[in-house]
C-alpha cells in the first residue's frame, strides 16, 4: 500500500539481494537503491513513470532491468557503474536519455533504442568495454560528448541521418570500432 517513499531510502544497503516494489509506486526517487552492491533483482511495477538520478547507481550486482513503458526519461546516473548488468530492456515511448545513465555497465552487451528516444546525453555508455551491438533510434538529433568513450568491443555503428551534432570525443578509445555508417 506505500505509494511513496523519499530519496536514498535504501541507499548503501549492501546485504540488499532482491527487491519487490509495491505495485502503488508511480517513482523511484532519486538514489533510492544507490550503492546496494548485493542488489540482484529488481520489479518495478507497470505503474513507474519516472525513475530518479542515481536510483540504481552502483548496483554491482544487478543482472537485469525491466523498465515500464510509463517511463518517458531516464535521469542521469540512473544506472552507472551497474557492473553486472548484461540486459536492459527500453521500452517504447521513452524519449530522453540523459548523461551517464549507463555509464561503466561492463557487462553491458547489446542495446536497442527504441524509435521513441530523439535525445541522448554524453558519457551514457562511456566504459562499457563488452558493448558489441548498438542500435540508435531513427529519431535521434545529437550525439553528447563521450556517449560511446571506451566503448572497447564495439565493431560498428550506423549513425542516424537525422544527427545533426556529435560531441567531443564521442567514440574515442573504441578501439575495435572499424566501420561508421
Amino acid at each position: 500500500t506505500v505509494t511513496s517513499f523519499g530519496n536514498s531510502v535504501f541507499f548503501d544497503c549492501y546485504n540488499l539481494v532482491d527487491v519487490s516494489l509495491s505495485g502503488g509506486m508511480t517513482s523511484i526517487p532519486q538514489s533510492f537503491f544507490q550503492s546496494c552492491q548485493s542488489l540482484v533483482s529488481v520489479k518495478i511495477p507497470d505503474k513507474v513513470e519516472s525513475i530518479g538520478a542515481y536510483a540504481f547507481s552502483g548496483c554491482y550486482s544487478l543482472t537485469n532491468v525491466n523498465i515500464p513503458t510509463g517511463v518517458k526519461q531516464l535521469n542521469s546516473y540512473t544506472f552507472e557503474n551497474c557492473r553486472a548488468l548484461t540486459d536492459i530492456s527500453i521500452p517504447y515511448g521513452l524519449t530522453t536519455i540523459y548523461d551517464s545513465v549507463f555509464e561503466y555497465c561492463q557487462s553491458l552487451t547489446s542495446v536497442n533504442l527504441p524509435d521513441s528516444v530523439t535525445s541522448i546525453g554524453g558519457d551514457v555508455f562511456q566504459g562499457c568495454g563488452n558493448l558489441t551491438s548498438v542500435i540508435l533510434s531513427k529519431n535521434i538529433t545529437s550525439i553528447g560528448a563521450y556517449t560511446f568513450d571506451y566503448c572497447l568491443s564495439l565493431p560498428s555503428i550506423t549513425i542516424p541521418s537525422n544527427v545533426t551534432n556529435i560531441g567531443d570525443r564521442a567514440f574515442s578509445s573504441c578501439t575495435s570500432l572499424s566501420s561508421i555508417i
